[in-house]
């Protein structure tokens, strides 16, 4: 980025909040085009609800809910010991990164499963939220948060993640800035304001009897919660989103948040976005990805949104720009931090401080190895 390459990154970009910021301030600095990789950004349903939310459908969002069937890896296990044979097709120390040295182990740490492990991934939450808390993320203007609670399930451990997490998150009243929908030269942006917030992370499950590195899969909202879902579709999908407002709540079945149902308070039932008439009344003001050729799936139409951003020199075109993808990510990696440290934290947004646990310093910017620093 430094010399004026435009850079496109798989989420969640980075493994801890001083590096989501770094990138963040670096992508504004540098003023090169930037992507991250969380696909369902590119998807018309996701921008199509961030609307309807910020149309104010469903009222003030006093609560949110994201759960995931992740982690679909080991989590939960400790490192073990010994060492085997690095392959020759592996340059053990150029993998390892700025992460501490360890000796290589077979199919331990790599190649999928690095996700589990604390010096190398960011667990369950990291992996998945940049795609499922995407939608809510925009629609609500999640700012920094204040306070960051986690439960996990099994045994703690400083390796790896834990094989379910439960997390709270405590957003105060903000104030949203939105495109107008009709822009004139003095007026190109409307302001909401937003009440607090409490959003909720459901990860994994208890650990198996017979392989505490597995759940199963019963880490979900209450049942109170999920009644209305239940009733749509038979059941609780694996992954999925509510978001409920004074007025009513929009769920959402899928990881990437392109496509969602309406419950207004007056409605007996969920109903399909795309037959709700209040969600029809509602007018387009986010513009769309150009690229909806059939064959086209949504990572493509993400990479060719970058690409045409590259070519018309607009960073601004890229919905998914390290301006907003850093910001998502920095507030999902508290909930790491939250994990890591075995405690609630009291955050100061700006300074980047958990004013309630020095000892979690470690956790939002660490020491890099050698040979691996940020210039």
């Amino acid at each position: 980025m430094r010399l004026g390459k435009h850079v496109y990154c798989q989420k969640p970009l980075v493994q801890t909040i001083y590096e989501a910021r770094y990138l963040r301030t670096l992508a504004h600095d540098t003023k090169v085009i930037t992507q991250m990789g969380n696909q369902g950004s590119s998807n018309d349903g996701l921008r199509r609800a961030v609307e309807v939310v910020q149309a104010g459908l469903i009222g003030p969002v006093r609560q949110v809910h994201v759960w995931t069937n992740r982690p679909i890896w080991p989590q939960g296990m400790t490192r073990p010991d010994g060492s085997d044979p690095v392959p020759d097709s592996l340059d053990w120390d150029i993998w390892l990164g700025p992460a501490a040295f360890r000796q290589f182990k077979k199919d331990i740490y790599q190649p999928f499963v690095w996700r589990g492990w604390q010096d190398f991934g960011t667990g369950a939450l990291g992996d998945m939220a940049c795609h499922t808390v995407n939608m809510p993320f925009r629609a609500t203007g999640f700012g920094y948060p204040t306070e960051i609670e986690a439960e996990i399930f099994g045994a703690p451990n400083k390796d790896s993640y834990p094989i379910g997490s439960k997390i709270r998150f405590e957003f105060p009243a903000r104030k949203i800035t939105i495109p107008a929908p009709h822009r004139t030269f003095f007026h190109r942006h409307d302001t909401i304001d937003q009440v607090a917030t409490t959003f909720w992370w459901y990860d994994g499950g208890q650990p198996l009897a017979d392989n505490p590195t597995k759940h199963d899969g019963t880490n979900k909202p209450p049942r109170e919660i999920t009644a209305d879902v239940e009733s749509l579709l038979g059941e609780i999908p694996g992954s999925g989103c509510i978001l409920i407002g004074d007025k009513g709540m929009i769920f959402s079945p899928d990881d990437y948040g392109a496509d969602f149902f309406v419950k207004l308070s007056d409605d007996k039932k969920f109903t399909h976005s795309s037959k709700h008439p209040a969600v029809a009344a509602i007018p387009q003001t986010i513009p769309r990805n150009p690229y909806h050729e059939e064959k086209i799936d949504a990572d493509r139409r993400q990479h060719l949104e970058w690409i045409k951003a590259i070519k018309d020199n607009n960073p601004e075109q890229c919905y998914s720009r390290f301006a907003i993808a850093a910001q998502l990510t920095e507030v999902m990696l508290l909930g790491c931090v939250s994990i890591r440290a075995g405690k609630k934290i009291v955050w100061d947004g700006p300074s980047m401080t958990a004013t309630n646990a020095p000892e979690a310093a470690q956790y939002i910017k660490r020491e890099n190895r050698p040979g691996f620093l940020l210039s």
